[in-house]
């Protein structure tokens, strides 16, 4: 039964580690083409659950919600692979030449890395608001055979929709005639390729071909992605749940322990 909830609040390269570390940086690919990555394992444990987790636009693996859900993943014997996108933090390529269609090849090859290297007991994947499209999408495209279950953050398909209208993050745009790239307020610039292939990504009709375990998290304030588009993933996946976490921003600011807790817990349940 689903569950409507609401809460308040193949070059390797790898660093040296002692045999008991739970913690790991390395590289997937060489210098042309690498994903910089962090596995993080339970202490004194060869077979765990494994957790993908796939950031947002212009974040990194790094960003506190994210590390802080790893660690707690860690407190409950699970797993998790985080690595940095193409164009983000100390992957390959320029954040220009980003776009959906290639994070999702880099996603493509993460999973297929964790998949044919570690020891793990099943995948799950967790992304966060692009990153959180990135995860609906390959999940769909891999089914409920390949993935354990899913928890999508603040997911963010109107970037479709934005880029249909001509306003990203509040700029306005020609969506019929695009410009070369677009300066986003930090100063990065996306690019031409990634407005043009945002406006027909088919996010909804690969997402739901997964119709595995999905927990769904939104948070009611968040400035950058109405809920609505949460409760939408909520019905697009018959074994979903959702949380529309209260008074939430787009990043949990200031909620990153709450969340933590309530995706090591889904995925703890889902791993019994």
């Amino acid at each position: 039964m689903k569950k409507f909830l609401s809460v308040l609040s193949a070059c390797l390269i790898f660093t040296a580690l002692s045999a008991t570390a739970a913690s790991r940086d390395f590289i997937i690919g060489d210098e042309t083409n690498k994903l910089a990555c962090t596995l993080q394992t339970p202490k004194d444990i060869n077979d765990y659950p494994l957790v993908i987790i796939y950031h947002g636009l212009n974040i990194d693996k790094d960003m506190l919600l994210l590390t802080k859900i790893a660690d707690k993943l860690e407190e409950e014997n699970i797993a998790s692979l985080r690595c940095d996108f193409n164009g983000h933090g100390k992957s390959y390529g320029a954040f220009e030449n980003m776009t959906i269609p290639n994070e999702l090849e880099d996603a493509k090859r993460v999973y297929e890395y964790a998949k044919n290297n570690l020891k793990q007991t099943s995948i799950s994947l967790l992304g966060h608001s692009q990153g959180a499209v990135i995860a609906g999408m390959l999940a769909g495209e891999l089914g409920e055979n390949n993935i354990n279950s899913i928890v999508l953050l603040s997911a963010a398909p109107n970037i479709k929709d934005n880029a249909i209208k001509g306003d990203f993050f509040g700029i306005q745009f020609d969506a019929k005639n695009l410009p070369t790239n677009l300066e986003l307020p930090d100063g990065h610039k996306i690019g031409k390729e990634y407005l043009k292939t945002a406006q027909v990504l088919p996010i909804y009709e690969t997402s739901e071909k997964y119709q595995g375990e999905a927990l769904i998290v939104h948070g009611t304030h968040d400035e950058l992605v109405p809920y609505t588009y949460g409760i939408k993933y909520y019905e697009l996946y018959d074994k979903s749940e959702i949380n529309l976490v209260k008074k939430a921003s787009h990043n949990f600011v200031g909620q990153e322990g709450d969340i933590a807790q309530i995706t090591a817990d889904y995925f703890k349940k889902k791993a019994e």
